[in-house]
């Protein structure tokens, strides 16, 4: 991104992407690891400075509002904050992600609790997830099944679907299709 002028065509504002996925899904989850420096705060900061302003040009992301129940958003790092990108393969956000959520059965809430944690003594406290929160259903992200004998099992991965020649009309659809018509 080089320039504000191409905001419009390169980007999607975070709040569209939700707000579509929330009409068509019963239980909405997003997890944003991309809470990076605005790689046009050089330039706004130049141009607020040759209006003669004094204005800071904030960090992250900005602050959002979710509206539907059943929706979770987490972003890897608070409003105005920035994730690192971390030393190893994975951000610290991922890393941490990638150890709690397979836990069979655990409640999504709950593995988020353990995502915080992890960050926050991973980055020494310089880095918080941020969760916006309005679920009112459980919801497990590898949930254990009892089987017909009484054994837990976890469930099985989804069968792929059969191809389809409109992609848009599937159940997981590709994300340019949430702000086509329908």
């Amino acid at each position: 991104l080089r320039s504000e002028t191409r905001l419009p065509q390169e980007t999607l504002p975070l709040q569209r992407v939700v707000e579509a996925i929330e009409e068509r899904a019963k239980i909405t989850l997003t997890f944003l690891d991309a809470c990076r420096d605005n790689p046009l705060a050089d330039a706004l900061q130049r141009a607020i400075a040759g209006r003669d302003r004094s204005a800071a040009v904030p960090l992250g992301l900005a602050p959002m509002a979710i509206r539907n129940p059943d929706t979770l958003v987490v972003f890897a790092a608070a409003p105005g904050r920035t994730a690192s990108d971390g030393d190893a393969a994975h951000s610290p956000f991922t890393a941490a992600m990638l150890r709690h959520i397979e836990t069979p059965g655990d409640d999504v809430e709950l593995v988020m609790k353990r995502v915080t944690r992890d960050v926050h003594d991973s980055t020494r406290g310089e880095q918080v997830p941020e969760r916006l929160s309005r679920l009112t259903s459980d919801f497990s992200l590898n949930p254990v099944l009892i089987t017909g004998s009484g054994a837990p099992r976890t469930q099985p991965a989804p069968r792929a679907q059969e191809p389809s020649s409109n992609p848009c009309a599937t159940d997981n659809p590709p994300i340019n299709c949430l702000w086509s018509k329908r």
